[in-house]
C-alpha cells in the first residue's frame, strides 16, 4: 500500500473547453472524507466527483460521478486508486461544464487523465505488513542492541529508565533472534510500517 505525503495538491486541465480541476488530500477517516467534500465541493461548478479510501487491511471504499453518465467519473477514479495501490487518499474532480458535449469515452478519460496526471507529480510513502517490537534492554547492552539495529536498518526509538525501552519496526517478527540474550521482549504487534 501506498499513502501521499502532502496533505493536499490540485491540478486544472481543460478538454474542449471544459475545465477539470483535481484536488487529492489525504485523509484517514470517513470524518476526514466529509470534512474534506465540505470544504472543497465547489457549488459553482457543473459537477463535483469524487473517489476515496481509507484504511489497511479492511478499507473502506466510496465514489460519487455527481450526475455524470454512470461509470464515467466517480468509479474509474476509485479504480485508479486501487490500480495505484493507494490508501488514505481522497481524489475529487470538479468540472466546469464548458459548452461542449465530450461523449462517455473522452469524459472518462478527462475525469482519469486529470488525477492520474496529479498523482504522477506526489511524492508517495509505501506502507508495509508488518512488525512493531517493543523490549527493554539493560543499559549495558545497549550499544550492543543499537549496533545490532543500525546494522539491520531497523528504525527504532527508545526511552529511558531503569531499563531502555524500545520500539522497532520490521518485516521480519523474528529479527531480535541473534541478540535475544540481551533483550526482554515485552510484546510484537502486526501492523502496518513505513518502507523505503
Amino acid at each position: 500500500m501506498k499513502t501521499i505525503l502532502k496533505e493536499i495538491s490540485s491540478l486544472t486541465i481543460e478538454v474542449k473547453k471544459s475545465k477539470f480541476k483535481a484536488t487529492i488530500a489525504q485523509v484517514t477517516t470517513i470524518e476526514e472524507v466529509k470534512t474534506f467534500l465540505e470544504k472543497h465541493v465547489n457549488t459553482k461548478a457543473t459537477h463535483n466527483c469524487f473517489a476515496y479510501r481509507v484504511g489497511w487491511e479492511a478499507n473502506t471504499t466510496g465514489f460519487s460521478s455527481d450526475g455524470e453518465p454512470h461509470g464515467t467519473a466517480g468509479e474509474p477514479l476509485l479504480n485508479l486508486i486501487k490500480h495505484n495501490n493507494l490508501t488514505n487518499i481522497i481524489i475529487m474532480v470538479t468540472r466546469w461544464f464548458g459548452g461542449i458535449k465530450l461523449g462517455v469515452g473522452p469524459l472518462t478519460r478527462a475525469y482519469v487523465k486529470v488525477a492520474k496526471d496529479l498523482i504522477t507529480t506526489l511524492e508517495l510513502q509505501r506502507w508495509i505488513l508488518g512488525w512493531e517490537i517493543n523490549f527493554s534492554v539493560e543499559i549495558k547492552n545497549l550499544k550492543v542492541v543499537e549496533k545490532y539495529l543500525i546494522h539491520k536498518q531497523i528504525f527504532y526509538h527508545k526511552s529511558y529508565n531503569e531499563l531502555v525501552f524500545i520500539t522497532a519496526e520490521t518485516n521480519q517478527s523474528d529479527i531480535l533472534e541473534p541478540i535475544n540474550y540481551f533483550v526482554n521482549i515485552n510484546n510484537i504487534i502486526s501492523k502496518y510500517i513505513k518502507w523505503n
